[in-house]
């Protein structure tokens, strides 16, 4: 019998012939016609049974990275078992429920500036997850979003150059990025231990 998705061929019992026609294998990321948000009944064969379970049609987008950040986010939020859930879902942070659809979140994500070197950050850390609170950011400015890496004197000496400048306080640090990378370049130096 082949899958009717990816078209591999697959291994059955005589008497599920007839529900494989209409559903997929389980192995494979192919979707089959029809809505995204409808349920399936997917047969898989693993270890020479035949297991049966429901699931959303395959949007084959499950080995991306933006789908390990969906993933990451609603795993922070919502599973009490997670080594971050104290930080975030048990403080009341949660994901809204216009992003428990993966194609949902990922529309949201593509047009508002997503690229696979930016992570996701809340604006304002005592809301949730929601289009209106969150942004792309490259790890550094996610970095600084987090006091408890910034010691205050640090923060306050960003906060003065930054104002001397007439910069934000990421552009200092860009900034001092940068002369850093070029003095490593131009033989090390102070800089590059």
């Amino acid at each position: 019998m082949r899958c009717v998705a990816c078209r591999k061929t697959i291994e059955a019992r005589e008497d599920r012939l007839e529900e494989l026609k209409r559903s997929a294998c389980g192995f494979c990321c192919a979707s089959v016609e029809g809505d995204p948000e409808e349920r399936i009944t997917v047969i898989r064969v693993w270890g020479g049974r035949v297991q049966t379970y429901d699931r959303y049609r395959f949007h084959g987008r499950s080995r991306d990275r933006l789908h390990s950040v969906w993933t990451n986010m609603r795993e922070r939020c919502s599973n009490p078992r997670s080594p971050k859930f104290a930080r975030y879902g048990g403080r009341g942070i949660t994901v809204t429920p216009d992003w428990e659809n993966f194609l949902a979140f990922a529309q949201w994500a593509e047009s508002s500036g997503y690229a696979e070197s930016m992570t996701i950050d809340r604006i304002n850390n005592d809301l949730g997850y929601s289009p209106e609170n969150c942004r792309w950011v490259t790890d550094l400015e996610n970095l600084l979003n987090r006091g408890r890496y910034l010691s205050a004197s640090l923060q306050e000496a960003l906060n003065a150059r930054a104002t001397m400048d007439g910069v934000d306080t990421y552009t200092v640090i860009r900034r001092a990025l940068e002369i850093h990378r070029e003095a490593q370049r131009e033989g090390g130096g102070a800089c590059a231990r």
